[in-house]
């Protein structure tokens, strides 16, 4: 969460909002969350279209330790499961970092890249498939991990 007027730069969990919704009128039955500092309004800590309010601080930090711990691997393979064209987040951080891409899709598992692959499978499936294929390739060196 995060103060909707920006009265500090602080982000705190949002752990003990339990909105609840009149199914009927679809009105909210229970208190809209306030600011742990100046009492006013509080919104989550997500960034929306044309968002100019929005305290990155926090995804700033997770960003550096994604990047810090991108250059401790190597062989990275990034497994894209059930998001498909629609939500390209995955894919297109795979084709910044410039590493291959596996799509687990039912529905939609067409990638045209050459050091992508796509699994026309079930998430469970696909990941099953992965897992036997390094345990064939491995043998008793693979762990899983």
């Amino acid at each position: 969460m995060q103060c909707l007027n920006n009265c500090c730069d602080d982000i705190w969990s949002a752990e003990g909002v339990n909105p609840d919704v009149d199914s009927e009128s679809s009105l909210l039955t229970t208190e809209l969350p306030r600011c742990i500092h100046c009492g006013r309004l509080a919104r989550p800590n997500i960034l929306m279209f044309g968002d100019w309010e929005w305290n990155e601080r926090r995804t700033a930090e997770q960003q550096q330790r994604l990047n810090n711990w991108l250059n401790t691997v190597d062989n990275l393979v990034i497994i894209e499961i059930g998001a498909g064209t629609a939500i390209p987040n995955v894919r297109l951080m795979g084709e910044r970092i410039g590493k291959p891409l596996i799509r687990i899709n039912l529905a939609e598992a067409s990638i045209h890249r050459s050091n992508h692959l796509s699994l026309a499978t079930t998430a469970l499936q696909g990941l099953t498939g992965i897992r036997a294929a390094l345990e064939n390739l491995h043998g008793d060196r693979f762990d899983g991990a």
